[in-house]
């Protein structure tokens, strides 16, 4: 348990294209905050109608 290390984080890189037309590769840390960061880059807008789902479904995902 001494040598043991802390799970390592997948975290893809994304593609966009840039303002001439070319690929480019972002890429995000293995942490939390990369994963954060990975989620905000992908889905950058406010969605009220998921958000609207998210609400309607809530109760079956009562905490306990």
């Amino acid at each position: 348990m001494a040598r043991k290390m802390p799970r390592r984080l997948f975290v893809q890189p994304h593609t966009s294209i840039d303002t001439d037309g070319s690929v480019v590769l972002n890429e995000f840390d293995s942490s939390f905050e990369g994963i954060i960061s990975s989620f905000l880059a992908r889905y950058p807008n406010y969605d009220t109608e998921l958000e609207s789902l998210w609400r309607n479904d809530q109760h079956y995902w009562k905490q306990k």
